[in-house]
């Protein structure tokens, strides 16, 4: 009960600070991810391909991403995670950038099994960022701390199939060194969404994520970021029948 009233002032909080910000430009972007998932006992291999765009027709903006990543699950309560993502961004109509990033985390389970799933991720990410204008390559390190909650609706617990779903988070960016010139440089999110669990293979969520930026190419101004996300989520290998699969690595280190 303490851990999910903690998640929730966390959300509250995240709502306030939103909201605090101020007369700010805002923005609308809209995701489509595909997750690939191969499960094999306690250890998850994944891979992540997401496409992103600026709905505006006068701000030109996109990215193309691809992340893969290893989860261990030590316990129930934990899980370690490693991954390499890497992206490729039109900035502007003169600015382009690709990224490649190390991180290495983790992810807390406080109630595993239980009907509400609370758990929070940690993330280091070590930035190495080329900006396609000139040869250099620029690094930078930021930290990612994400509280999230899922509660199924239909059934008993997240691991049951024909399962309706909700889920929030709330996620922190902190850059240890210097920003990376790009044209959203993450401080802030906030996440609500649903998702359907069809069968152990095949899940489905729209999410809708608002975001607190910084523009670091143009005027430096400041940006709050309407997104609409699509994901479909793959797991393999395929079942033939009906997989009650039980707390584990469950993937989505994402973007």
């Amino acid at each position: 009960m303490k851990i999910r009233i903690c998640i929730l002032t966390v959300i509250i909080i995240g709502t306030g600070y939103i909201q605090a910000i101020g007369q700010q430009r805002i923005d609308r972007q809209f995701w489509q991810d595909v997750v690939l998932d191969y499960q094999l006992g306690k250890n998850l291999l994944e891979t992540e391909l997401s496409y992103q765009t600026l709905l505006a027709q006068e701000n030109k903006w996109y990215s193309l991403n691809i992340s893969p990543a290893y989860e261990r699950s030590i316990n129930k309560y934990f899980d370690l995670i490693c991954a390499l993502p890497m992206s490729y961004t039109v900035q502007t109509d003169t600015s382009n950038s690709f990224e490649i990033r190390t991180m290495l985390g983790g992810r807390v389970y406080f109630t595993p099994g239980k009907r509400i799933e609370t758990r929070f991720t940690y993330r280091f990410e070590y930035r190495f960022f080329h900006d396609q204008s000139s040869s250099e390559w620029v690094k930078s390190s930021r930290s990612r701390f994400r509280a999230e909650v899922i509660v199924p609706i239909n059934r008993p617990n997240y691991y049951s199939d024909k399962m309706l779903y909700c889920l929030g988070d709330v996620e922190l960016f902190s850059t240890v060194d210097k920003d990376v010139e790009e044209r959203y440089a993450n401080r802030f999110r906030i996440r609500v969404g649903a998702g359907y669990r069809m069968s152990y293979n095949w899940r489905f969520e729209a999410i809708y994520m608002l975001q607190q930026s910084r523009n670091n190419v143009e005027d430096g101004y400041n940006s709050v970021d309407n997104i609409l996300r699509l994901r479909i989520k793959c797991y393999f290998p395929f079942q033939k029948k009906k997989v009650m699969n039980t707390p584990g690595p469950e993937g989505g280190s994402g973007y």
